[in-house]
């Protein structure tokens, strides 16, 4: 593989497959646009770094972080990491749902075990919704948020009312 087609596939692919799996399907065949201080691609190590005021947007979707890193495998991406204080992210799943806003220090998708987690200090709201946990998972593929058990830190969720849901489907 040359140099351009390892750029072309680590800067697409990648959020493209972070976006698509999470966020509409409409969004998917869009254009991603990645903005950052600066960028370095290891070709011997299949990975590419921005760092510095990172931005990615597609439709719908947003990225922002410190520092950015996209790991490629074979096919696809193997894993994408964010770091910031906190890394931030906007996605919409359904288009009938107002959007997804999530922060944490560290932001983490895997593909191929449809992975997306959140940690340090994370916070993912949607509506009115609330989830609070040192680290927060969502399986993109099941659709299941967890926050595993800690000694010392415990996960928090604040729930909108049922009547107030009623309303909004009304």
């Amino acid at each position: 593989m040359n140099l351009i087609s390892l750029l072309f596939s680590l800067l697409g692919l990648g959020c493209s497959f972070l976006m698509s799996n999470v966020a509409l399907a409409s969004d998917a065949p869009k254009l991603i646009h990645i903005k950052s201080d600066s960028l370095l691609i290891d070709y011997n190590n299949n990975t590419a770094h921005y760092q510095g005021n990172v931005e990615a947007h597609q439709e719908s979707n947003h990225l922002q972080a410190k520092t950015l890193t996209l790991s490629k495998a074979p096919k696809g991406i193997k894993k994408m990491q964010a770091w910031g204080s906190p890394a931030t992210s906007v996605f919409t799943i359904d288009p009938h749902d107002d959007p997804t806003h999530t922060q944490s220090d560290t932001i983490i998708f895997e593909p191929k075990k449809n992975l997306l987690s959140f940690q340090n200090h994370a916070i993912i709201t949607n509506d009115d919704n609330v989830f609070q946990g040192h680290l927060i998972t969502y399986n993109t593929l099941s659709k299941v948020i967890s926050y595993p058990s800690d000694q010392t830190k415990r996960g928090t969720m604040v729930i909108e009312p049922y009547q107030k849901l009623q309303t909004k489907e009304d």
